[in-house]
C-alpha cells in the first residue's frame, strides 16, 4: 500500500509555504520544496505506508477505503500509472495562487475568499499572492495543475496561468463555483491538454444561494450547461461535481444526486469537519431529520453552538437563515 501523492503532489498553502496533500487531516508545511522533500516528517510518513500501515495524517482515505469508497489515494494510483510514463519525477501542483473569490460561502474563511475578507475588513482585507512561490517550483517537472483558489474564474493570476501553463503540463484540474465560464479552457483543449472541471455543488436552488451567497442559482445552471455543451464536443474535457456534506447541505443530498444525474455529471461527496459547528455527526434541528443516514446526528447536541455560528455568519452577510431553514 502506497500513495503516489507523497512523491508527486505538492500544495501551495495560503501562507506561501509548501505542503503535501490537502486531504490529510494534519497538514504540515515547509518554507520551500526542498525543505519538504528532505524533511524527516515526510520520510516517516512514507516509511509508515511502505510498511503497510496508514499514517495518522491519512485518516480520510483510510476511512473512505474502509467503507468501500474510492479514495484520493486510489485515484492517485491510477493517475500515477499514466503520469509516470511522461516524466518519472513529475509534479502535480495544487493549492492556491491567491484568495480572490466572488463568493462568501457559509463554511469558508477569509484565507480562501477576499469576499469574506472584504465583509470583515472592508478594503483592508488581506490578499494572498503566491505567484512567485509557484514560479520557483521547477516548471519542467510540472505535469499536472490542480487549481483551487479562491475562485479561479475571478483571478488574474489564474487567468495568466491558464493562458500560459508550464511547458510540460498535460492535465489541468480546476475547482470552480461555476459562477463564471472560464474562457481559457477552450484554448487549452485546442493545445491538447486534458481538462477536468470540478464544480462545487452545495445545495439546490435556495439552499445553494444561501450556502454560497451571493451567487445565483440560475446563472450557475447556465454556466454548467455551457460546460456540458463544450464537453459534448471535446472528449478531452470531463466534468464532475463535488458536494461538501454539512449541516447546511444534508437535507438536499437526494436532490443533489438527482440534479447530477439529470445533468449527466458524476458526483463525489465528502463530510465537513471544520468548522466543527457544521459537522453532521452532531445532533441539532438541521441534522436530526436525517438521522437515518449512517453517521449523522450520532454525537452530542450542539444546537446552541450551531445557532450562534449561523447567526454570526448571517450578521456578516446580511442573510437570514430563517428564509432557508426551519429551526424546529
Amino acid at each position: 500500500m502506497y500513495c503516489p501523492r507523497l512523491d508527486h503532489f505538492r500544495r501551495i498553502m495560503p501562507s506561501g509555504k509548501i505542503g503535501l496533500c490537502g486531504h490529510m487531516t494534519e497538514i504540515k508545511s515547509f518554507d520551500d520544496l526542498d525543505a519538504l522533500e528532505s524533511s524527516r516528517w515526510l520520510s516517516e510518513v512514507k516509511a509508515t505506508m511502505i510498511d503497510g500501515s496508514w499514517p495518522s495524517e491519512c485518516k480520510r482515505c483510510k476511512d473512505e477505503e474502509s467503507r468501500g469508497e474510492k479514495s484520493i489515494r486510489l485515484n492517485a494510483v491510477e493517475r500515477h500509472n499514466i503520469l509516470s510514463r511522461i516524466k518519472d519525477d513529475y509534479l502535480i501542483i495544487g493549492g492556491i495562487l491567491d484568495n480572490i473569490c466572488n463568493s462568501a460561502c457559509q463554511f469558508c474563511t477569509e484565507n480562501l475568499s477576499t469576499k469574506i475578507g472584504s465583509l470583515k475588513h472592508g478594503s483592508n482585507y488581506k490578499l494572498f499572492d503566491n505567484k512567485k512561490v509557484f514560479d520557483n517550483i521547477p516548471q519542467d517537472r510540472i505535469i499536472e495543475l490542480d487549481i483551487n483558489g479562491g475562485e479561479p474564474s475571478n483571478s488574474p493570476n489564474y487567468a495568466s496561468l491558464l493562458a500560459n501553463p508550464p511547458p510540460n503540463v498535460k492535465v489541468i484540474r480546476i475547482n470552480t463555483n461555476a459562477s463564471r465560464y472560464i474562457d481559457e479552457i477552450e484554448h487549452l483543449i485546442q493545445k491538447g491538454i486534458k481538462i477536468i472541471i470540478t464544480i462545487s455543488l452545495d445545495g439546490i436552488d435556495n439552499t445553494y444561494e444561501y450556502v454560497r451567497w451571493p451567487l445565483n442559482w440560475n446563472r450557475f445552471n447556465s454556466v454548467i450547461d455551457r460546460y456540458r455543451s463544450l464537453r459534448d464536443k471535446h472528449p478531452a474535457l470531463s466534468l464532475d461535481f463535488w458536494t461538501t456534506i454539512s449541516a447546511y447541505t444534508i437535507r438536499d443530498l437526494d436532490a443533489i444526486r438527482s440534479f447530477a444525474i439529470d445533468k449527466g455529471i458524476d458526483i463525489s461527496m465528502g463530510r465537513l469537519n471544520d468548522p466543527a459547528e457544521l459537522d453532521v455527526r452532531y445532533s441539532n434541528p438541521l441534522t436530526l431529520p436525517h438521522k437515518h443516514i449512517v453517521g449523522v446526528a450520532i454525537d452530542e447536541d450542539n444546537s446552541d453552538a450551531l445557532l450562534a455560528y449561523i447567526k454570526a455568519q448571517d450578521a456578516l452577510r446580511g442573510t437570514n437563515y430563517e428564509d432557508c431553514y426551519n429551526w424546529a
